[in-house]
């Protein structure tokens, strides 16, 4: 009898779990909800994670919202987004990258370096801010 309650509160346990991370599968991605659009405002950034708990910048630009992860390429610190220069710096070895996350100065430029893009998806129906990642 208790391995048959066992058995029964995993499976519900189960259930429960697919709830604590709402997502929707499309295709070979998965789409992880990561909070209302308009918590970020016109040239403001947020640091949101992805599913391996990998920290990644949300930025709203004009031309719509993107995301980078904030990992230098160079040596592995933290950048972050300076918005009233609209700028990623890395304190690091002043490393500076433009709002399309490709380095302008500092090592990383000089190495051709860039941020590593993550996908985003605005639902503008919603107000929705979805990160797009590889299912597992």
């Amino acid at each position: 009898m208790s391995a048959g309650l066992v058995v029964s509160f995993g499976a519900l346990g189960g259930i429960g779990a697919k709830f604590l991370t709402p997502r929707k599968k499309t295709g070979g991605k998965i789409e992880l909800f990561i909070g209302k659009a308009a918590s970020i405002p016109q040239n403001a950034s947020a640091i949101v994670h992805d599913l391996s708990g990998a920290e990644i910048i949300v930025l709203n630009t004009p031309e719509g919202f993107k995301a980078f992860s904030n990992v230098c390429p160079h040596l592995g610190c933290h950048v972050h987004w300076e918005a009233e220069k609209k700028i990623f710096y890395c304190p690091c070895h002043e490393g500076v990258f433009d709002a399309g996350g490709v380095a302008t100065s500092g090592p990383p430029a000089d190495a051709k370096q860039k941020l590593t893009a993550a996908e985003i998806r605005h639902d503008k129906n919603s107000g929705n801010l979805f990160l797009v990642t590889e299912s597992a």
